[in-house]
């Protein structure tokens, strides 16, 4: 009887410790809406000039507890808006939750069509992170453990931005160590191959594909070029080699934007050339920046990896 007992009280202790593990991870991972006073933040300043005079800048939250013994690893994050919008204050949602689970994180205004081109946007992107190094490192930033996030447009330039750093290391005072990939169009040429009726459905021709086919040179910048030519140089299932750095790419099943078949192709394609790859599919999540989800896995992703 009382051996009955004994395992009647470990078992409800077990299922009380279970309950608690569950809120504490729910707690983990809830994307935050406010600033916390876990960290310090460095708001709208300002990494460089972009084109035409515009000034290009970025949101920061650094952890408090960050310094010279204890460095935190950089989180750079690039939004979603199919190259032509979206606002890096948009997601500062993003900041507010990975500053508070102990990483810098910066969210960047990296430019936009027509004001710059695709490739004019990936070197922005970089430019942010040289200057945050350079800058925010004796606040106990990690300049040794870089990560870069993108979503949507936001990867496709995070691809790209990767890849030129890992092909020109000694170039730049830090080290990449991480890419996430959230349901970036990796492939672009996949457009080609679909009909008009369903692209209008996928895609806003006027902001994106069918704005590009008509203004090539907002892809690479090349004036002289046509179409394909300068899609070959931004298509990142083209351009993507063998030094890509350690790369998730994940997305969700029912993504009508970009298709988890371009995705899966992506990984594929990493894979065939070498690079360490991991895929994630997100059972019924869309084509959502703000999923929950897909950030839970994006953050247990990061805390095994970097």
């Amino acid at each position: 009887m009382l051996k009955r007992i004994l395992v009647l009280c470990m078992s409800v202790m077990l299922l009380a410790t279970g309950c608690n593990k569950k809120t504490e991870t729910s707690k983990i991972f809830q994307l935050l809406d406010q600033p916390t006073e876990q960290a310090d933040y460095y708001r709208d300043v300002v990494y460089k000039e972009g084109a035409n005079n515009r000034k290009l800048d970025f949101n920061l939250a650094i952890p408090k507890e960050a310094s010279e013994s204890d460095k935190k690893p950089l989180v750079v994050f690039l939004h979603s808006g199919t190259w032509v919008a979206g606002d890096k204050d948009d997601f500062n949602n993003v900041i507010y939750t990975l500053s508070y689970h102990g990483y810098a994180a910066a969210t960047i205004d990296y430019g936009l069509v027509p004001n710059e081109n695709m490739l004019g946007q990936v070197d922005n992107a970089i430019d942010s992170i040289t200057y945050i190094v350079k800058n925010y490192s004796d606040k106990g930033i990690d300049k040794d453990k870089v990560i870069i996030i993108g979503a949507s447009a936001g990867a496709h330039i995070a691809i790209l931005a990767a890849q030129k750093i890992c092909d020109n290391k000694n170039d730049y005072d830090f080290n990449l160590s991480y890419l996430v990939d959230m349901f970036g169009p990796s492939d672009l040429r996949y457009y080609d191959n679909i009909d008009e009726e369903k692209q209008q459905e996928i895609v806003d021709l006027d902001k994106s594909i069918g704005y590009f086919k008509r203004n090539p040179e907002f892809l690479s910048g090349d004036k002289e070029l046509d179409y394909y030519d300068c899609l070959s140089k931004v298509n990142p299932i083209e351009v993507v080699n063998k030094n890509l750095v350690k790369t998730l790419v994940i997305s969700g099943d029912q993504d009508k934007y970009v298709p988890i078949k371009i995705s899966k192709s992506f990984y594929n394609k990493l894979k065939e050339l070498g690079v360490d790859a991991q895929f994630i599919e997100v059972s019924g999540v869309g084509h959502d920046p703000f999923s929950e989800e897909i950030w839970k896995q994006i953050y247990d992703t990061l805390k095994s990896q970097v």
